[in-house]
């Protein structure tokens, strides 16, 4: 006994029965493009609609390591008007872009003086279902093209929590070096390890071939913990509790 198959009944089906987020992912899943034409420029207020549809789907991933995104679920369109007015406003130290690809946001990218020497700090995200594409990548190296050129910084540096695999692999494909790690509390109030990872920029890579503070200083006066140098290419905090940090919040 044989039973024709209705496949427009059954794609009908699919499409009722499957959420819309998972058939993105899906569909991004077989996706490629093509990062010459990803587009990056200053957040306007303009970006509102399309940040906010960009938070919403990354919003349970990214929230896990940037505090900043900690509410954003529920924020409303004025609410993300008001953000991207603060962060596309023009400030002598800081860089913020938004990554667009055909009109979506697909990324952001902030960069800001850090607590190690000759250095700025680099924050991205990338929106959920867009992994594995080389964005990340592709932010990491304009932020550091960014940081040379307006800045003259001759390293970028990425912190990145251990269990942040996606960043972890970003740093490493951009060409970043991990150099130390050190014990934290993140935002959720949960121990954990940071590493730190050393991208040089395009500038810092010319400026050592000549310059005597060819090496990065990994001392950081900020930094109120401590935490381990990596001389020997050895994270021996790297999956371990710091029980020197333990020691230091029961003081």
């Amino acid at each position: 006994m044989f039973i024709k198959i209705d496949m427009h009944f059954i794609n009908l089906l699919l499409h009722i029965f499957i959420p819309l987020y998972i058939r993105v992912v899906l569909q991004l899943q077989y996706m490629e493009i093509d990062v010459n034409r990803i587009e990056h420029r200053t957040p306007a207020v303009s970006d509102a609609k399309e940040h906010f549809l960009a938070v919403q789907e990354s919003y349970q991933e990214t929230s896990k390591f940037l505090p900043e995104f900690v509410g954003m679920e529920h924020w409303t369109i004025p609410q993300h008007e008001n953000y991207l007015r603060k962060f596309g406003s023009h400030i002598a130290d800081i860089k913020n872009y938004l990554f667009f690809y055909e009109g979506k946001v697909i990324g952001a990218g902030h960069l800001f003086p850090s607590g190690w020497k000759r250095s700025g700090e680099l924050v991205y995200w990338v929106r959920s279902g867009w992994d594995g594409l080389g964005i990340g990548e592709h932010i990491a190296k304009t932020m550091a093209s960014s940081a040379g050129s307006n800045f003259g910084y001759k390293w970028i540096v990425i912190q990145t929590d251990r269990n942040n695999v996606a960043s972890k692999r970003v740093a490493e494909k951009a060409g970043a070096t991990m150099m130390m790690a050190y014990g934290y509390w993140d935002h959720f109030g949960k121990q954990s390890n940071m590493l730190v990872w050393v991208l040089p920029t395009p500038f810092g890579k010319m400026a050592n071939r000549f310059g005597k503070d060819s090496y990065f200083d990994p001392f950081n006066p900020k930094l109120d913990v401590t935490y381990r140098y990596d001389y020997e290419g050895m994270m021996l905090n790297y999956a371990a509790s710091d029980s020197l940090l333990i020691r230091r919040k029961n003081q």
